[in-house]
């Protein structure tokens, strides 16, 4: 994540609830935060997390089992069931259009912004046999709720490019009517997990875990900080003045053999060069097997041989280092948590922990009697209205089917 958007967080953190009707191609749309940016700020910091990437796509995994499937319900000893059926009615329409790239996009958003824009493509004809032809998913970049009014029922979407005010156009885009399909062309639908005290759009998954994923990231940048100015809380180097003054002994000479006026900004320029050269020597993560050398000088005045000393320095970096490297393993498990997955399903266990096929199996169960319901009915809620649209006789919908082994 980039400096901007990790200076971002925190007021996403503490604004995200305040909603001001903003501008948009001559009408009024409610901010999704407080830039109207949140939805690519959420995008960009889960594209630059390899951990949040790799827990999304498990949990899409998981959500979505063997693939979409048409079912039918039923109830048997005071139990439902799911039993998986065939449509060959169903399934012709379906292949007229990419159902299952919507689906899978529509899952995809869900499951980082907790909500979902669809597009609807009606047949207005009345002879048309099907009053829905198909949907199709909108990026949540591109779309904003209209504002009507304090109070007033969303009644319209206003799409186009939120990143680049009026560089570009904005379309206009009436909510869709269940009730009458073939009112509008096109309209569109904005499906959502409810949340207490949101009151337009919901907060991502990772909302609150925003801080934990800044902490999870600072010990990479302390130690890469560290592999490449580590010379500076490492070593003391003693200079003897002896050698700076042979060094201008030296510098002076050849001034007088060129002709040219020596000044004492020569030497120190020499002396930034020397330094540069011993910084490169010492610091760094390639320099493995690094060594110094420098030559004894005759001190004529004390009798001594003098040199250059690089003292090590007890900087106490192991301990600093590895109280961060427990900052990250701690902020893996809190944004686990704060997405919904269960440690296990994402490969995660505490130091020293062992896993077991028997706590894996009670995490996989528990996820599928718990997790896939509601976002199950939210994903397929435009299609399933859809399929009673179209195919009012059958008591058919799409659900995620998981194969019992």
């Amino acid at each position: 994540m980039n400096t901007e958007s990790r200076n971002l967080i925190p007021n996403y953190l503490e604004d995200y609830l305040i909603g001001r009707p903003i501008a948009a191609g001559g009408r009024y749309v409610w901010p999704w935060g407080n830039d109207n940016l949140y939805p690519q700020m959420i995008r960009e910091v889960t594209r630059e997390n390899g951990l949040l990437q790799n827990i999304q796509n498990k949990h899409f995994e998981m959500l979505w089992g063997s693939g979409p499937q048409l079912y039918e319900t039923g109830f048997a000893n005071g139990r439902r069931y799911k039993r998986w059926v065939q449509n060959q009615e169903i399934e012709n329409w379906l292949s007229s259009w990419d159902w299952f790239e919507y689906l899978q996009k529509a899952t995809a958003e869900y499951l980082l912004l907790n909500g979902y824009f669809t597009k609807v493509h009606s047949n207005v004809k009345p002879f048309s046999r099907l009053a829905v032809q198909k949907l199709e998913f909108v990026e949540s970049d591109l779309t904003r709720l209209q504002w009507t009014g304090t109070g007033e029922p969303i009644t319209g979407v206003i799409t186009g490019d939120f990143t680049r005010p009026g560089l570009f156009g904005y379309d206009w885009l009436p909510v869709f009517d269940a009730a009458n399909p073939r009112a509008q062309e096109i309209s569109i639908s904005f499906e959502y997990v409810p949340q207490s005290g949101v009151e337009f759009y919901p907060r991502a998954p990772i909302h609150s875990s925003l801080s934990w994923i800044s902490a999870g990231e600072q010990p990479a940048t302390t130690v890469e900080a560290f592999n490449c100015n580590s010379i500076s809380p490492k070593y003391h180097i003693e200079v003897p003045a002896l050698y700076w003054a042979k060094l201008r002994d030296k510098l002076i000479a050849e001034c007088q053999e060129k002709g040219i006026v020596y000044s004492d900004a020569m030497l120190d320029r020499a002396k930034d060069q020397t330094f540069e050269e011993v910084q490169n020597a010492l610091s760094g993560i390639d320099k493995a097997g690094k060594f110094l050398v420098t030559e004894l000088m005759r001190d004529e005045d004390h009798s001594r041989y003098v040199g250059w000393k690089v003292i090590p320095l007890e900087a106490h970096m192991k301990d600093y280092l590895h109280a961060q490297l427990k900052i990250a393993s701690e902020s893996k498990f809190y944004l686990t948590a704060g997405l919904g997955m269960h440690p296990q399903l994402t490969g995660l266990k505490r130091d020293g922990g062992l896993s077991t096929g028997s706590e894996l199996l009670y995490a996989a169960k528990f996820y599928k009697n718990i997790s896939v319901d509601i976002a199950e009915k939210i994903i397929m809620k435009n299609l399933n209205a859809t399929i009673g649209i179209n195919f009012s006789g059958f008591r058919v919908k799409m659900g995620f089917c998981r194969d019992e082994y």
